[in-house]
């Protein structure tokens, strides 16, 4: 409910009032459990507790509050299909000197994968354009009607330029920034009515530190009269644009502006043989060109561990996760047997090849336990009762699958 235009601010509700009626005239807002609004986020935020102003990941402003360009605790993907510009006073930024910011339009629907396929909507907006200022196409030569080609450090798209007062040019510290509008409704589709490019190709990818959301309303661009080249020229046109602007990897991606050791977990590494190593400790099930088990460290020790033939397997100090361990496998073993029919042992010596399957599973378990701090639950499922039967070759992954 709306707060009571005739509640007094001075207003106290006596004690032990819950709801809306439990409000004091001064908290007018009920958008938080307690009733009240937050400008102070004491929990469930990961860049709080106070709000304050941070520039998008890629921006040719620099941020008039402080030195930190970017929030510290955005997700950012280092990769080669996914460069930055320079950003704010960095050496290249004016390479890109103008932001364009995407947007919906009435006459379309959502992201327009609705509406460009239907005649009646697309007849309104029968084509992608952009919006630039009148000061800005005079800048840049632009004609009204005329192709525009936009270009981003990821890649160049081209549209219908629409000359507009809308688009107003803003004055930060004393510097003209243009703006240039980009609705995002088009792109291609065989048996669409309209098609055109995708105002979403120029994006990258970074994320909201809450809710992973990406940064899909504003970056760095140019901006140059004409359609853009097609093909071979295409990457050759983008890849100029990122060489003078001096675009790596890294550029944009220092969580912490100013320290080039803060970069995020995701950044590349390199095997010492010149191979790419994931930047995380991951269980490899196949083998194959250019991966390696790179499991952590205990896990390794459990691979290389020596087994002796009839030996138990475990530490006798551990006697009772040793015999959760044995319970696991006898009960697989179990199962194996009922399914393929064969009567169940009740005793007398186990054959050479069970005491093998025995200490292949049990290894196993240890990797497995290894991998998870909280160990395995005690009941295992049946392979036959899982959704997905995954095969796998011989060897490691095999077991780990099996267990």
């Amino acid at each position: 409910p709306d707060f009571p235009p005739n509640k007094a601010p001075s207003f106290r509700a006596p004690e032990g009032t819950g709801g809306p009626d439990g409000l004091s005239g001064d908290d007018p807002f009920i958008m938080q459990a307690d009733g009240k609004g937050w400008l102070y986020t004491p929990k469930g935020m990961l860049d709080g507790p106070l709000p304050t102003h941070y520039e998008p990941q890629e921006s040719p402003v620099q941020n008039p509050l402080y030195a930190q360009q970017s929030n510290p605790a955005r997700r950012v993907f280092p990769r080669k299909d996914n460069l930055w510009s320079p950003s704010g006073d960095q050496p290249g930024a004016d390479v890109y000197p103008f932001v364009f910011t995407t947007y919906r339009l009435t006459e379309h629907h959502t992201a327009g994968g609705m509406s460009r396929f239907l005649p009646y909507l697309s007849e309104l907006q029968p084509e992608f354009f952009c919006e630039v200022s009148p000061e800005l196409a005079q800048e840049r030569g632009l004609e009204p009607g005329g192709w525009a080609t936009i270009v981003s450090a990821r890649t160049a798209i081209e549209a219908r330029v629409l000359v507009t007062e809308r688009m107003t040019p803003l004055v930060i510290r004393g510097r003209t920034v243009h703006q240039v509008g980009l609705p995002y409704h088009w792109g291609v589709g065989s048996a669409a009515v309209v098609s055109g490019d995708a105002a979403n190709d120029l994006l990258g990818v970074a994320l909201d530190p809450n809710v992973q959301i990406q940064e899909s309303k504003a970056g760095s661009c140019d901006i140059v009269p004409g359609r853009r080249p097609t093909g071979e020229s295409l990457l050759r046109f983008v890849a100029e644009y990122q060489s003078r602007a001096g675009a790596t990897v890294m550029t944009g991606n220092e969580l912490r502006t100013g320290h080039p050791q803060s970069v995020p977990d995701t950044a590349p590494s390199t095997h010492p043989r010149g191979r790419p190593r994931p930047a995380q400790p991951v269980l490899r099930q196949h083998r194959g060109p250019g991966r390696q088990h790179v499991a952590p460290r205990r896990v390794r020790r459990a691979e290389q561990r020596p087994h002796r033939a009839g030996a138990r397997v475990g530490s006798p100090a551990r006697p009772a996760r040793d015999a959760d361990r044995a319970r696991l496998v006898d009960s697989h073993g179990d199962a194996r047997g009922a399914r393929r029919g064969a009567p169940r042992r009740s005793g007398g010596p186990r054959s050479h090849g069970h005491r093998r399957a025995r200490r292949a599973l049990a290894d196993g378990l240890r990797r497995v336990q290894a991998l998870h701090a909280r160990r395995v639950p005690r009941r295992l499922p049946d392979r036959v009762a899982l959704p997905d039967r995954v095969r796998h070759r011989r060897g490691a992954g095999r077991r780990v699958q099996r267990v």
